[in-house]
């Protein structure tokens, strides 16, 4: 039920990040969610993005085949115990390759370390969806890197988030990044794996 709920917090916070420029929008197509634009009147559509968790990649493969209108990546997400191996094997047998691995993460909210209030280096931000959040962005200007600041800033959000109400916070991380996102109490609840077609 968790990995549900941060899945459909992270395509309904995303498709908020990318809309600013263009409606972008998050659906269902059998056991997928489909992250794409909106209808244009011009312009190229940007790339669509599949997400998969707990189907087999010839399952996927086959719903997207079906409703991919252009470019597009399958985010193929598994669980923390899983072998990664086997759905890296299966997409390199249907003609994908692997660009990257995010770790999925999400914060009970329940217990937030403190931290001193953050300098005004930095930024992050979050998008409600429902009673639960999706960090957005986090961004702290180089030359205050190393200095507890990232740290203070993700403690403020997340009890922003909680005052205002959510009840799980969720975000992806990169293998850098995932340290912090630990340290300040979110755990690991999978990875997500983004494939792509092969050029021809």
């Amino acid at each position: 039920m968790t990995m549900e709920r941060a899945i459909e917090t992270f395509a309904r916070g995303y498709c908020f990040t990318r809309a600013f420029t263009h409606p972008y929008t998050a659906a269902r197509a059998g056991p997928l969610w489909i992250l794409r634009d909106g209808p244009r009147k011009s312009g190229n559509p940007r790339r669509e993005e599949f997400i998969s968790y707990g189907v087999e990649p010839k399952q996927v493969h086959q719903v997207v085949r079906r409703h991919a209108r252009g470019h597009y990546c399958i985010c193929a997400v598994h669980d923390p115990g899983e072998e990664g191996d086997l759905l890296r094997d299966g997409f390199k047998s249907l003609g994908y390759r692997l660009g990257h691995t995010e770790f999925m993460m999400t914060h009970s909210l329940k217990r937030i370390p403190r931290a001193p209030a953050p300098l005004p280096v930095g930024w992050v931000s979050s998008v409600v969806t429902g009673d639960t959040t999706w960090c957005a962005n986090m961004f702290v200007k180089p030359k205050y890197r190393r200095r507890g600041i990232a740290r203070s800033l993700m403690c403020r959000l997340l009890r922003d988030d909680r005052a205002a109400g959510a009840h799980m916070a969720v975000l992806l991380a990169s293998h850098v990044g995932a340290n912090l996102y630990m340290a300040v109490g979110y755990r690991e609840i999978g990875t997500l794996m983004v494939f792509t077609p092969k050029r021809k």
